[in-house]
């Protein structure tokens, strides 16, 4: 990612971005989130040469235009 947002690294680091969790409410839960930044960007590396058929994103609902 290209930032970690600062509140609690600990619980919302790039790691989190990945584990399958799909819930909006970042405070509920540990999910990845950047700081606001004007161009947030989020790398995943597949370990292997991959067919990937899709990308499905989720955001947070109560998140400002900036983050991911």
């Amino acid at each position: 990612m290209s930032s970690v947002y600062q509140g609690n690294i600990k619980d919302h680091g790039p790691e989190y971005a990945v584990d399958g969790i799909v819930d909006h409410d970042m405070w509920g839960i540990k999910t990845a989130s950047s700081k606001t930044e004007t161009s947030p960007w989020i790398q995943v590396d597949l370990q292997k040469v991959s067919r990937v058929d899709f990308i499905m994103v989720f955001n947070r609902w109560d998140t400002p235009f900036g983050t991911i």
